[in-house]
């Protein structure tokens, strides 16, 4: 897989001391430059090799002051971090390691907008399609941390990269560079603090805006399905924590594609599984606010999800579920097959049975238009006998639905003329559609609370 490391370098005149990632004393390296301890940390862990490449970020003056070695300035001939590197490189290829080619990229120094803009530019430019990079933000200046994190998101969508890691080195835990000089070297000790959980709660705040705003669950799913989840390796019982939002994603997934394909059979059912792995996912990450406060918002959306319940009203929660979120086709087709399940239900036929539910579609026609009895158009006695047909429409014809008939036939109207796509001559637009399609499923559930229907559980 290509890989990149990116480091900015400024013109500070670093002191030495040893970065560390856990254990301080176990990982101690002397070197002035985190760069170095970082690609040292990540070569010994055989993540960056052949095929990868490190790049280095630095102003005209950065480069002068701290790539390259120069006899000319006054500091004692101190190493440099190209010489750094060559020193690394040649420890670690003499102990079989593969070390990448490394450069040093010259950018502005980002005091006006076009600057910034170039910079930003120029992070796209280094960056390929695919590439795994790992990003040190540690002698970035002024701006450079948040474009950096925005370049890098940007780059995440449109080239599709993965963040592996974003690292700060903090030598400033040290204190005030004069305390740090009057510090032997064995008691210089700076942490490397990994920043990539911040990115990936960024990718999660993203996620769970496109899902409340839309009703779309995909980008969710794709984001709980991944292997490598930061925030939750970053806690306590990681193993259990991916079992859950693994779950979670299928659930995600399984949710949608019931609701885009319209598959009233399943839909009450993944819906409500899908509120229990929110539930299961929230209590993992209660101890992580930010997320856990992100969840309590996608919970919201399935909240009068609940089991056992009846099918028909949790039907109309997912109805006005893509309703609110202008799935308009999907929330008509369901509307109109829910006003013939409960039609169903009404006189104690199994609503789950295709035929039977197509000749209580047909007695709702003639309820509606007034139709003789002479005059019921019947299917051939292949596919039921006409008796049976005569005896199901009969009784629907004897029950009170005759606002029901009438319900079923405005909405069948209104999902007829957006399955046509407007071909059949009727005119509205979306705002019609979602305006008439809440009133008729308003309607339905004045009527369901109106009538005394046995519940079917789930």
């Amino acid at each position: 897989m290509p890989t990149k490391f990116i480091s900015f370098l400024g013109t500070t005149r670093y002191e030495a001391c040893s970065y560390f990632f856990e254990n301080a004393h176990a990982e101690y390296y002397l070197t002035r430059f985190v760069q170095v301890s970082l690609i040292r940390r990540l070569v010994l862990d055989n993540r960056l090799g052949e095929g990868a490449e490190i790049l280095v970020l630095a102003t005209k003056a950065a480069k002068i002051q701290n790539w390259q070695d120069s006899k000319d300035r006054d500091d004692n001939h101190q190493t440099e971090l190209k010489t750094s590197l060559d020193n690394l490189k040649e420890e670690l290829t003499g102990k079989g390691f593969s070390f990448p080619p490394y450069r040093a990229e010259e950018i502005p120094e980002g005091k006006a907008k076009p600057e910034l803009w170039t910079i930003f530019n120029q992070i796209a430019g280094l960056v390929e399609e695919g590439d795994h990079v790992y990003f040190d933000i540690t002698h970035s200046f002024r701006s450079l941390p948040m474009l950096a994190l925005v370049a890098l998101n940007y780059l995440r969508v449109v080239k599709k990269i993965t963040i592996e890691k974003i690292y700060y080195g903090a030598f400033e835990t040290l204190g005030t560079l004069n305390e740090v000089k009057q510090m032997s070297l064995e008691q210089r000790h700076a942490p490397i603090f990994d920043l990539t959980p911040f990115v990936n709660l960024f990718e999660w705040t993203t996620a769970a805006d496109h899902f409340i705003r839309t009703g779309n669950t995909f980008l969710l799913a794709d984001l709980t399905r991944r292997d490598s989840q930061p925030l939750i390796e970053a806690m306590p019982d990681s193993n259990i924590g991916k079992n859950y939002f693994t779950n979670l994603s299928d659930k995600l997934q399984s949710f949608m594609n019931s609701l885009l394909a319209a598959r009233r059979t399943v839909i009450s059912q993944s819906s409500y599984e899908l509120k229990k792995a929110i539930g299961k996912a929230r209590q993992f990450v209660e101890a992580l606010p930010p997320l856990s406060n992100l969840f309590d918002q996608i919970a919201m959306e399935f909240k009068d999800v609940n089991k056992p319940g009846e099918v028909i009203a949790n039907t109309n929660i997912i109805i006005e579920y893509l309703l609110n979120h202008g799935l308009l086709q999907q929330a008509l087709t369901l509307l109109d097959e829910n006003i013939i399940s409960f039609a169903c239900l009404c006189c104690d036929f199994d609503y789950r049975h295709s035929k039977t539910r197509q000749v209580v579609t047909t007695a709702l026609g003639i309820i509606n238009m007034k139709v003789a009895s002479d005059q019921w158009n019947l299917k051939n006695d292949g596919w039921m006998p006409k008796t049976r047909q005569k005896e199901i429409i009969n009784i629907v014809t004897c029950k009170n639905l005759k606002s029901i008939a009438k319900l079923r036939s405005q909405t069948k109207k209104l999902r007829d003329t957006i399955n046509h796509a407007g071909f059949n001559n009727a005119k509205a637009d979306y705002y019609d559609f979602l305006k008439e399609g809440r009133e008729r499923l308003n309607q339905f559930i004045t009527e369901i609370d109106a009538r005394k229907v046995a519940q079917i559980q789930l």
